[in-house]
């Protein structure tokens, strides 16, 4: 399975789920710009990303393999809930480094379901 995390995270959660995902990971605080998303997160199963990131329609389009995207933080506002849901992606938040590990999980069984 494939994650793509678009920001800087704690090592103890990236060491977490480098045990059950092939990670594409922007070690940065620096933004990636749409574009960037965009080109990176074609063939990805999960996308973990902060709220500074917009994930719009073309992202998600963009995103051929997407089962879930998890925030990185608490609420949604960023994603095109929307339009997730109609192309039957899964969207979740982590807003604490333990709700993260239980997102990790919670990927794990969706990119495995389905």
């Amino acid at each position: 399975m494939k994650l793509l995390i678009t920001s800087n995270i704690p090592e103890k959660i990236y060491d977490e789920l480098n045990k059950n995902f092939e990670i594409t990971y922007h070690d940065s605080n620096v933004p990636l710009k749409k574009e960037e998303i965009i080109e990176k997160i074609k063939g990805q199963d999960a996308l973990l990303c902060p709220l500074s990131d917009k994930i719009d329609k073309d992202v998600i389009d963009a995103g051929d393999c997407l089962k879930i995207i998890a925030n990185y933080g608490a609420g949604f506002d960023n994603i095109d809930i929307s339009y997730a849901r109609e192309k039957g992606i899964v969207v979740s938040n982590a807003p604490a480094p333990a709700s993260a590990i239980h997102t990790n999980r919670f990927c794990i069984t969706i990119c495995k379901n389905t």
